[in-house]
């Protein structure tokens, strides 16, 4: 119960921050009045969005190969701002277990297959942690139907899986703890020949 407890009041710390965020940006980009200033607005409220929601995106100009990262994704692969992302240095960031698969589904997304959801480690560049992610590739194309580059999201899934195991753990002792009782029970009826009875 105190676990739901926490979850909840965290959403909902996490609700009140960006809604906070929001009518800050709304307020700074009415009381400026520029589209200048309503568009650095905009990147502040979606900077706050990531955050909370544990999110970042890149995407990959098909022509001039430029890789551009959102304000999430340097955050959750522990990578610098300032640092030029390029697609070896995502790659790098990628376990080596997992690499094969990542590079399958980036040739997929650039070969204009349908795009899958799936769940990779990273080594977060920081810190060295490992950090799961559940990624997203979609190929965008022009009105002309040509590909004009690849888009993914990275939402940073670490501690939902951290939870699961936890949950799995416990799920597991209790089946233990049950199933020794189980045992037990049946031990002490066979000692008593097969009569006792609970009363």
């Amino acid at each position: 119960m105190a676990n739901a407890e926490q979850s909840s009041t965290g959403s909902s710390t996490r609700i009140a921050e960006l809604e906070q965020a929001l009518a800050e940006a709304r307020g700074q980009a009415l009381s400026r009045g520029s589209a200048g200033d309503w568009m650095a607005g905009r990147d502040h409220v979606l900077n706050a969005a990531q955050r909370a929601a544990n999110v970042g995106w890149w995407f990959q100009d098909r022509e001039t190969q430029r890789v551009h990262w959102s304000q999430g994704l340097y955050r959750i692969c522990g990578v610098d701002p300032s640092v030029a992302p390029t697609v070896d240095s995502y790659y790098s960031l990628v376990h080596p277990d997992d690499l094969d698969e990542v590079l399958a589904l980036a040739k997929k997304a650039h070969e204009k297959e349908p795009s899958e959801l799936r769940e990779f480690r990273i080594c977060r560049a920081s810190d060295g942690a490992i950090r799961y992610v559940q990624v997203d590739n979609k190929t965008s194309y022009s009105d002309d139907g040509s590909i004009l580059g690849v888009l993914g999201t990275n939402l940073d899934v670490t501690d939902r899986r951290e939870r699961e195991r936890q949950l799995e753990g416990e799920l597991r002792r209790a089946q233990r703890g049950s199933g020794r009782r189980a045992c037990g029970q049946l031990d002490v009826e066979s000692r008593l020949g097969g009569s006792a009875r609970v009363r």
